[in-house]
């Protein structure tokens, strides 16, 4: 069977086995391609290994150098290098019962804070008299007479189903009259439900010969089913409810007629009668700068309010809708929070607001209340922090060293594993190809300039100083963090705990700026630029090299590109040029093995012609 070609061939009819001859021709002359395809193999693998470290740097960088790192893990992140806390007295250890919110940010300093809440900081709220309600109205025309002995209807009031049901008895009182129907309906709803301040929770009513159902303003009544023909006799459907919906026009929830017009902070706003309560409530809301407008379905009432709290956003509002058919009233007025800290008075529009790193929340209550806090450094929880960096950064050391230190494994004195050729898988179990493929992956970085550069990186940028303005430097060797003594751990950093920790009682400030301070020179990739290293932190010095390594234009990124991106790199267009010279060697392979067969073509026919004759002559030496 031909290697190279798919031409069906017929071979061996002299004798001669062609197939085996030009196979035996060719081996010699496929070396060179097996030599092409394991040499395109391991340039694939190295650029998996490329991608591999490319992932390790990237995974580190978004897990502990970027915005979207949590914050409990972000090694630029301020608060986990001052780790500031706050006691305050008058609050129990567990803060039970608190009516204030006192917690120090990044920039909160150590000192003490002496507060008195005077008042706090509240909306315009304006409620309205009006009370929406919502009814089951009933259709066509209602005849007591309808109604038969023994026939019910079941009615709930907030998810509590009565059956509702007319003996013999009370259909002979009610003689077929209305009124009477009516009046021994809400007997037995009253029954079924009680009352409320004296009035029942829920009632039936006859408007003309049509009948409605109603409930007491935070109630819901809802008329589910009945005996056949007994809903319809009432004029009802089957999951009516008393419920105020939004979607109701105007007209259904308030009774207004015509056009309404009212102004909210300068707003002029109109509506129809005919437009749902959802409409308005939507408009308001989305064109009344300042100010917002809700609807409770339990109480049946409006609130209008200020958006924010404060003196300054004040509600103004104007028109016969909202200060009489509503009927709003005020029932809170607008102003700021008045306190006093360390003997100072001040305002605040807002509940929530920040003095000098302090972020205090008012809360319900927390008038006339007073509270002293003291911030303290913890050194315990920065020098914690500090032994999750090192920790991580050395973790990412190790995973860089392992690229560019690990040797090539051999497979003998001599030879090193290389990528297998297809015969040779044939030879060997699935485990046995697995377990060769993995040495042969092994060491592929060996010494690699990228690699090697990109740790060298690192390990110089803990040694330089940081510029910490004002004239002030810091180094990390000063506050207990220097290099390992082992001359092959790549560059780790250890840390003497008792040194920062001592450090920390004088020059916290310090420590914070040499790992998160940053730089006003802007960053580009690839720039060795002296200025901005000087003037950066560790934190985003490790991040630049991180950058100058996996980004757009970076080492990494121009070498091996990154998995799933078309971009070209220099070993993806090592790649297509090794693809075109394996493809220009099959072409070339498939016309020496054309060549081959028909050579031994030709020499076949060549023997049948040879052999044809001398029968013929020995056939006619026989006859004489």
């Amino acid at each position: 069977m031909a290697a190279y070609s798919t031409t069906l061939r017929m071979t061996g009819l002299s004798g001669l086995d062609t197939e085996t001859l030009v196979t035996q021709m060719m081996k010699a002359e496929s070396m060179k391609l097996t030599k092409l395809k394991k040499t395109r193999q391991s340039t694939a693998w190295r650029q998996e290994s490329y991608r591999a470290a490319t992932k390790s740097l990237k995974d580190f960088q978004s897990s502990f150098l970027s915005m979207t790192s949590a914050a409990a893990n972000n090694f630029k992140s301020s608060a986990n290098y001052s780790n500031i806390t706050a006691s305050v007295a008058g609050l129990g250890s567990d803060k039970t019962g608190a009516k204030i919110s006192l917690t120090p940010d990044g920039t909160a300093a150590g000192g003490k804070y002496d507060i008195s809440v005077v008042s706090i900081a509240s909306k315009d709220v304006f409620k309205s008299a009006a009370q929406a309600r919502g009814s089951v109205s009933g259709t066509g025309v209602f005849e007591a007479s309808a109604v038969g002995a023994d026939e019910s209807v079941t009615v709930s009031l907030d998810g509590a189903a009565k059956k509702i049901t007319f003996s013999a008895a009370d259909i002979a009182a009610i003689a077929g009259d209305e009124d009477a129907f009516v009046a021994a309906f809400n007997q037995k709803l009253e029954a079924a439900f009680g009352t409320e301040n004296g009035a029942a929770k829920v009632s039936l009513a006859r408007d003309g010969q049509s009948l409605s159902l109603t409930a007491l303003i935070g109630h819901t009544a809802v008329v589910s089913n009945g005996t056949e023909g007994t809903l319809a006799d009432l004029g009802f459907t089957a999951g009516s409810s008393t419920a105020v919906r939004t979607g109701d026009s105007l007209e259904t929830v308030l009774g207004v007629t015509g056009t309404i017009d009212f102004t909210i902070n300068g707003k002029q706003f109109t509506f129809d009668k005919t437009d749902s309560l959802d409409s308005l409530l939507s408009k308001v809301n989305a064109e009344a700068a300042g100010a917002k407008m809700s609807f409770d379905s339990l109480s049946g009432r409006f609130t209008l309010e200020s958006s924010e709290t404060g003196a300054a956003n004040a509600v103004s509002y104007s028109g016969n809708f909202l200060t009489n058919t509503l009927g709003l009233a005020q029932t809170s007025a607008a102003a700021d929070a008045q306190l006093t800290i360390n003997g100072v008075s001040t305002t605040r529009m807002s509940n929530d607001f920040t003095v000098d790193g302090l972020r205090v929340s008012l809360m319900e209550g927390s008038a006339g209340e007073s509270y002293t806090v003291e911030f303290k450094r913890d050194a315990a929880k920065t020098v914690d922090f500090v032994k999750k960096f090192v920790e991580e950064y050395n973790k990412l050391v190790d995973t860089l060293k392992g690229y560019y230190n690990t040797p090539r494994p051999k497979s003998d004195s001599y030879t090193y594993y290389e990528p297998l050729s297809d015969d040779e898988k044939e030879a060997l179990s699935e485990d046995e190809i697995k377990n060769w493929e993995s040495k042969a992956k092994e060491g592929l970085l060996y010494n690699d300039s990228i690699m090697r550069g990109i740790a060298g990186q690192m390990r110089q940028m803990l040694y330089e100083s940081v510029d910490l303005g004002g004239g002030k430097t810091a180094s990390l060797y000063e506050f207990g963090i220097t290099t390992t003594q082992a001359w092959n751990d790549g560059g780790k950093i250890q840390l003497d705990e008792g040194k920062l920790t001592q450090a920390l009682e004088t020059r916290a400030d310090d420590f914070e700026k040499l790992f998160t301070k940053s730089s006003s020179v802007a960053y580009k990739v690839g720039a060795n630029n002296p200025s901005r290293r000087a003037t950066e932190g560790i934190a985003e010095r490790l991040d630049d090299i991180i950058k100058d390594a996996v980004n757009v234009g970076g080492a990494l990124y121009t070498k091996a590109g990154v998995e799933g991106s078309s971009a070209k790199s220099d070993l993806t267009n090592l790649l297509s040029a090794q693809d075109e010279k394996i493809s220009q060697m099959t072409s070339y392979l498939r016309d020496r093995e054309n060549y081959y067969y028909t050579m031994f073509s030709k020499l076949e026919t060549a023997m049948n012609q040879a052999n044809s004759q001398m029968s013929y002559l020995t056939s006619m030496l026989g006859q004489s």
